[in-house]
Parts: structure tokens; sequence; C-alpha cells
């Protein structure tokens, strides 16, 4: 099995020493280091946009032709992408080479020294599956960042201030005396980096219902889904009585196979799902008001995705597997977030592919982690089900976008208010 990589790309006016540092700890620990070096760029440059839109193209070219992973072939998997280290120019480099082009993707992200605009667009680079992890470290003290937003277009002073982005695979860590350059010390990177980096490759991928084409590959997705749902929800009293009969699910995507979204995993199969139903107005109704259950919604209460149409979706159940789970994180798993991701990213292209909209999303919350859930994602408790489990509703029209919203709802609510506005 090929080492892991961990790309650094460098800032201007440098020839990068800090590149050899973070080499020399890499190898200790058995991880192949790729010095990506455009050379000394000076400052004229940096403020020519020709200039700097080819280091962008340049970077672009040099990841497809060096770095982008081999593709899946046969019974073996393609591996994960590189890792990545960024500082000053390197993050805007990466960040709008990135946002270009969605083939380029790392396993983990280390960003400092950023001149990315505080509301940068993370929300997107998650949702594309373009990142699994990253960490944010910026310096109060940091005077060039705050310099980059006045005098460069697409630049920005999160390398000073932070980013205006929260996720659970997104951590910020601030440093009260730093500087532009105070990052790169050996025992820096060894304390804080490397345990980062040195984290088991996130190796899981999030498919949606309407790309599996081979049936027998969306049976075998459903069969592990049910058993995911037998492993986290097995013990539950009540899953006997709203139990979905068995070979309800098939009749579900003969209308809509999109319902669904699985989290996959190239060599172990399917590692966890989401169900995410669009419903007739009765049924959705039927479920806001607890009448309806799981088990009660037939293939004739769906309403299929159709361009220019309004919908109201039913989170049915989301689920991960426990193997797939990391200990001491609770709800804020890297899997949950790429499943959530994964979700909005639908919702966001069938906007601005078909015009479709979503009015309204309710959810039952079964289990303390489902409510936790359904109260992260900003959504309001609007009575019980038959069961007595609390019954919550997400008007997407009448949300507000703000810091503590899910960041792909965000996204998704900042879009639909911008369409209303043209």
């Amino acid at each position: 099995m090929p080492k892991p990589i961990v790309v650094s790309v460098h800032g201007i006016r440098t020839h990068a020493p800090w590149q050899k540092v973070l080499g020399t700890v890499l190898a200790r620990h058995d991880l192949v280091h790729v010095s990506y070096d455009y050379r000394y760029f000076n400052t004229f440059r940096f403020l020519w946009p020709p200039a700097r839109a080819r280091q962008v193209k340049a970077f672009c070219d040099y990841y497809n032709d060096h770095l982008r992973p081999s593709p899946v072939k046969k019974g073996r998997s393609p591996g994960p992408p590189p890792s990545l280290v960024a500082h000053s120019f390197g993050t805007y480099i990466m960040g709008h080479a990135m946002l270009k082009h969605r083939s380029i993707r790392f396993d983990k992200m280390i960003v400092c020294g950023s001149i990315l605009p505080t509301d940068f667009d993370w929300a997107t680079l998650f949702q594309r599956g373009q990142v699994n992890e990253v960490r944010h470290e910026y310096g109060y003290m940091d005077r060039p960042v705050r310099v980059a937003g006045w005098v460069v277009r697409g630049a920005g002073a999160s390398g000073a201030k932070g980013f205006d982005f929260s996720a659970a695979a997104f951590t910020q860590v601030p440093y009260a005396y730093h500087a532009h350059s105070d990052y790169f010390a050996g025992p820096h990177i060894e304390a804080e980096w490397m345990p980062f980096l040195l984290r088991k490759p996130v190796e899981l991928s999030v498919v949606a219902g309407r790309d599996v084409n081979e049936p027998e590959v969306f049976e075998r997705y459903l069969d592990a889904s049910r058993g995911i749902d037998l492993q986290c929800y097995g013990h539950l009293p009540e899953l006997e009585q709203a139990d979905v009969p068995r070979g309800r699910s098939r009749e579900w995507i003969g209308m809509e196979p999109d319902i669904y979204t699985f989290l996959v995993d190239a060599r172990q199969g399917v590692k966890g799902y989401l169900n995410a139903m669009p419903l007739t107005d009765e049924a959705f109704e039927g479920v806001r008001s607890g009448r309806l259950t799981d088990r009660d919604i037939l293939p004739g209460h769906l309403s299929p995705f159709r361009t220019d149409d309004s919908v109201k979706l039913y989170l049915m159940s989301i689920a991960i597997a426990p193997d797939a789970r990391r200990i001491g994180e609770g709800l804020h798993q890297p899997a949950m977030q790429q499943l959530m991701f994964g979700l909005t990213d639908k919702l966001v292209n069938y906007h601005t592919s078909a015009g479709i909209r979503v009015e309204e999303i309710v959810a039952a919350g079964w289990t303390p982690e489902g409510q936790l859930l359904a109260r992260y994602l900003g959504m309001k408790e609007v009575g019980k089900d038959m069961l007595g489990h609390p019954v919550y509703s997400l008007r997407l029209a009448d949300a507000a976008p703000n810091r503590r919203m899910f960041a792909g709802l965000r996204k998704l609510v900042e879009l639909y208010r911008s369409a209303g506005r043209a």
C-alpha cells in the first residue's frame, strides 16, 4: 500500500525554508512530502490578477498530472487523496483551484496565515466531497492578511480573524501572539500537526441514489442499510410497531430513487445512509401531525423531484454503522457530516439545474441523538408522532441564515434567497 502523501504550498516573497522543516518531520513518521514550489513570487505579480490566475491553473495541472488518486480498478481501492499544508498565497491558490475544479481533493488540509476571505465557501468543498477534514490556524498579530482583502480581489483576513464557518470536521485554532509565519517551528509541527495528519484517512464517499444504476447494487445497498438500522435502532422497543415492511424501500425507489444518500467504503460497502423523501402535501401533513408513521408511507405518497417544482421533504432516517464512528465525538461525526453535506449538495444541484425548491423539512426524533440533530439543523418541535416521539419542522422560506445553522443548510437558504431577489 502506498505511503500517505502530504503536499505543501508556500506564500509570496519567499523560498519557503519551512518546507524543509516540514519534510524532515514528515519523514520521521513515514509520510511522503511533496513540496510544490512555484518559485519566488514578488508583490507586483501577486497584485496582478492574470499572474494569480496562472498560478491557480498551474497547480490544477500539477495536481491532475501528479497527485490525483488513480482510478478505481476492479477489486481494488484507489486509496485516499493526498493531504495538504498551505500558507498565505498558497491558501489562495488552493481555495480557488478547488472551487474551480471539483476533481481536486484532499484528505486533510492544514491552513495557516490564510489570505482567503472570512466567508470563503467551505460548504461547497465539503458538499462536493473535496476535503474530509480541515485544521485552520490563525494569529491575531498577522498584519499582512489584514491588508490582503483590501488590495486583492478574492482574498481576505481569515488568517487573523478566522472563518465564518463551522462543521464537525473543521477545526479553528487561534493564536493570540502569532504573526504571519510563526507556525513552522519543528516542535509545533510535531505536537500540533502530526496527530492530525496521522489520523486514519477517511475513505468514505457519498453516493446519491440517482447515481446507483445497477439494480443488484441498489439491492445490496438497501440490504446493508437495513442491517445498519438493526445495529443502531434494534434496541428500541417501538421499532417493531413502526418498522417498514420488507420490500417497501424497493417500491419507494421505483417512484423516486433519489430519496437515498449512501455513505460507501470502496472495500467494505455501505457504512451509512440517509433517507429524505419528497412527499405529497397530504402525506407530508400526515407525518407533520404525527398521524402517519414510516410503515404507513406508500409509493403513492411520494412526490418525485420535478423541474420547477416545490417539494416538502420528510427526513425519515439517518444511520451510521458503529464501526464508521469515532469514539468521543458524539453527534459531531465526520461521517454524519458527510451524509448531511451530501443531502444539501443534492438539493443545491436540484435548484441550480432544475429550479426545484424545498419548502419545508420535517423529521421525528426517535433517539436523543436524533432530537439533538434536529435542533442542530435549526428545526423546531411542532408536535408528537403516534409513538410519542417529538416531531420537528424547518420551513426554509422562513429560515434566516446565521452562523449557528448547519453550513450546508445555510448555503441552501442563501441560494433560495438570492434566487428570490433575482
